[in-house]
């Protein structure tokens, strides 16, 4: 199961953990690993993510983050 996320603004977060459900939104989802690691998901593929990876979730792409 997935929901939409809905978003009118811009925004740059930080987390310490993060473990977020299958989601997607009209807008392109950006995510900087800075330390640890991780695992990314998009479309039902698994991409464990380490310090210095990239991922990005294109508009419309269902995605999750398991930390």
């Amino acid at each position: 199961s997935f929901f939409y996320e809905s978003k009118d603004r811009l925004e740059c977060r930080t987390f310490s953990e993060l473990t977020y459900a299958d989601h997607f939104h009209d807008h392109l989802e950006m995510f900087l690993l800075e330390s640890g690691h991780t695992n990314a998901r998009a479309d039902g593929v698994e991409h464990p993510m380490q310090a210095g990876d990239l991922f990005l979730a294109f508009p419309n792409q269902i995605h999750s983050y398991q930390d």
